[in-house]
């Protein structure tokens, strides 16, 4: 009879212990499932990979841009701007243009809110001589930014006041300073625009009298005679222009070159105030009778007088007015 014989347990095989100089090919000790490139940690498959991943780079090292390389980036940056600046619509850039206006009117009624008393002191010998307070019937002002002058005016000789200030920042403390001066608010019409745009919002040849003080060197040169224009044909004939203005020193005195320095930091800074405005030769170029009342030199030279429109059907100012509107 055959004998049955039971299965003895396979035992392990004892590790093979590599030679010193042996070459293996295709054989490699067992990796640990810990480590395996495709374990599954905590039920996330790969999760041991990414973690691999992360110690990886956590040992690299980090480099600095270096300054040129910024300053390229930002000059980079800034053309770019630029130029979706220039291929934007015209709607946008109106629009980026008015948002800019706005924050350089913003800034200039708070600066003028400090400087006017102390311009206003300076210059209120000058502005008696003018006799502002003798104006009456319907009177405009260009330019009355807080009310400055608002002292100088007589309400009961005025009939009606036209306030022409493109700042709309400075309209409720001028009409409060009018106000309280005695001025009815029916006295008072307000118009938020610039001197040069602001024709049909007046009646022409309608105005006993228009004055500003130190305003027309905001007007840009190129519409500074526009400007002057619409203050003509705002007058009644015989009818004055008064006026109180720093103007452009002559050419080569040592004036001219201060305010060729400073004309930059003023036109930015002040409300588009330009040091360098020739105002006194653009007030002449029209065919009223210009008296000049005063003038001051220095630094910044100051004029101030009176310009009348011409009255009568073949005054000077008619015939000018009738040659313009043919060419």
């Amino acid at each position: 009879m055959l004998r049955r014989t039971e299965p003895t347990p396979n035992k392990p095989l004892p590790p093979i212990k590599p030679q010193a100089g042996a070459r293996h090919s295709g054989a490699s000790s067992p990796v640990p499932p810990s480590a395996a490139p495709n374990a599954v940690a905590g039920g996330k498959p790969g999760a041991a990979l990414q973690q691999q991943h992360q110690q990886q780079d956590a040992g690299l090292p980090t480099e600095k841009l270096p300054l040129p390389m910024l300053a390229s980036f930002g000059v980079v940056s800034a053309v770019l701007l630029l130029l979706g600046f220039a291929l934007a619509t015209a709607e946008r850039r109106a629009a980026a243009a008015a948002l800019v206006q706005a924050a350089s009117d913003r800034w200039f009624a708070l600066l003028w809110t400090v400087l006017a008393p102390a311009v206003h002191g300076r210059t209120s010998g000058f502005k008696a001589e003018l006799g502002l307070a003798g104006l009456a019937g319907n009177v405009l002002e260009i330019g009355p930014g807080l009310g400055a002058n608002a002292p100088l005016l007589d309400p009961a000789a005025i009939t009606h006041l036209t306030l022409v200030e493109p700042n709309r920042f400075m309209t409720a403390r001028l009409n409060a300073t009018l106000v309280a001066r005695g001025f009815k608010p029916s006295q008072l019409t307000f118009v938020t625009k610039p001197l040069q745009d602001a024709a049909a919002d007046a009646a022409q040849g309608s105005f006993d009298a228009v004055f500003g003080t130190l305003v027309l060197c905001s007007v840009p040169p190129s519409q500074l005679f526009v400007a002057l224009e619409t203050i003509y044909g705002w007058l009644r004939p015989g009818a004055p222009f008064v006026f109180l203005e720093h103007i452009a020193s002559p050419h080569g005195s040592v004036a001219r070159t201060v305010q060729e320095v400073v004309a930059p930091v003023f036109h930015t800074c002040g409300g588009g105030c330009n040091t360098r405005q020739d105002t006194e030769t653009a007030i002449k170029a029209l065919p009223w009778a210009v008296d000049i009342v005063g003038r001051q030199e220095g630094i910044q030279t100051v004029i101030w007088g009176r310009a009348t429109k011409p009255s009568g059907l073949l005054a000077p100012g008619s015939l000018y007015k009738f040659i313009r509107r043919m060419f």
